[in-house]
């Protein structure tokens, strides 16, 4: 069985830096959002993790899935969509609702 290693880290990770790798800690617990053609190199720089992709398009997770079967992938519907995100932006720092902490299952934010 492969022993987690739970990491805080001092500072945010930072894509913009060339060693991004020597950054990551080991045996992450990684969702990442939408499968691309580098979701083989995520679940490569997570040896021994658990790596786990959200996708919209179900199509694209078969195609996906015919070339590299050992994915974890897992269709899921947005109930909102990318044009939205200006509006939602700022209904979430405006409304009071969506300042407090909550259970985000039931949230409208």
């Amino acid at each position: 069985m492969a022993r987690r290693i739970r990491h805080r880290r001092q500072k945010p990770l930072s894509f913009h830096e060339p060693d991004v790798l020597s950054e990551l800690p080991l045996q992450l617990e990684l969702n990442l959002f939408d499968l691309g053609h580098d979701s083989l190199m995520w679940t490569s720089f997570n040896y021994g993790g658990h790596t786990v992709f959200s996708e919209e398009d179900k199509a694209w997770i078969d195609q996906v899935q015919q070339r590299i079967p050992n994915l974890k992938s897992y269709h899921v519907a947005y109930d909102t969509n990318v044009h939205q995100a200006d509006d939602l932006i700022k209904i979430g720092m405006e409304e009071e609702e969506c300042k407090k902490v909550s259970d985000p299952r039931f949230s409208k934010c």
